[in-house]
């Protein structure tokens, strides 16, 4: 669930589509999905039934319909999932407008075998209890994918830049302004993966994302795609790196739910 004190709006969905067409979001998009494919490789072989909350446009419940999973794209922000229905997609199971309870009301505990949470529980005000609900959603052996803002990398961030007031205020709160202008909530490796713990899930599989390339705005289409390529593989390799991977901006954790 996003923060109810600051709503996501169009704006910021629009925002953040276009944070995929640079060198930023193609690291974030292609780094998560390597690392997802290969975490669970024989897992995602047979066709799975999947729901993407918060899924925006859908770029993800695309991806993972290519690959003839059964999909629910799920999204609070009513304008992305518009545009989500306008896009050439494969065909979706459903698309919900709604939250994770929403998606509980709808399908019940145990309807799906896979969630994926990418870029929302740092706008929660209840993480515990959103994680929570995603477990309920997923049947027993089923898994989270979920990505969410690393504090490590947030520091690394406003040191390098000089921002001494944001910098004070992460280390004293936990909170920062992202990109987008939102206030949010950047958390430690051990913090996430104790709440998944605490929520019904094993010790999970983490990986840092974006570790390089924070301040790579470049539009995609401006690198050449042996550079693109170099920077992937050197992302890929740091975002499994034991002593590099906590400065990833964002951290994957991948998580098997165990009640």
């Amino acid at each position: 669930m996003r923060n109810t004190e600051q709503r996501w709006s169009a704006e910021h969905g629009r925002q953040f589509d276009e944070h995929y067409k640079t060198i930023r979001g193609y690291v974030r998009r292609e780094v998560t999905r390597a690392n997802l494919s290969a975490e669970l490789g024989d897992f995602l072989k047979f066709p799975r039934r999947i729901i993407d909350m918060q899924g925006g446009r859908g770029d993800d419940a695309r991806w993972l319909a290519e690959q003839h999973h059964e999909v629910v794209l799920a999204d609070t922000d009513a304008t992305a999932l518009s545009e989500a229905r306008q896009r050439d997609y494969p065909a979706l199971e459903d698309i919900l407008l709604g939250d994770t309870q929403t998606a509980l009301d709808r399908y019940g505990p145990g309807s799906f075998d896979m969630a994926l949470s990418h870029g929302a529980l740092m706008y929660s005000d209840s993480p515990e209890d959103e994680l929570n609900q995603l477990g309920s959603l997923l049947n027993k052996g089923g898994y989270l994918s979920l990505l969410t803002a690393g504090k490590f990398g947030k520091i690394n961030r406003f040191e390098r830049s000089g921002q001494s007031a944001a910098l004070t205020r992460l280390l004293a709160t936990d909170k920062y302004i992202n990109n987008l202008g939102l206030e949010a909530h950047a958390y430690l490796p051990q913090d996430i993966a104790d709440m998944l713990m605490d929520n019904g899930f094993d010790k999970p599989a983490w990986f840092g994302v974006r570790i390089h390339s924070d301040k790579d705005a470049r539009q995609f289409e401006e690198v050449p795609a042996f550079h693109r390529n170099r920077i992937l593989d050197w992302e890929l390799r740091s975002s499994r790196d034991p002593s590099q991977r906590p400065a990833g901006q964002m951290l994957h954790f991948i998580a098997r739910k165990n009640t």
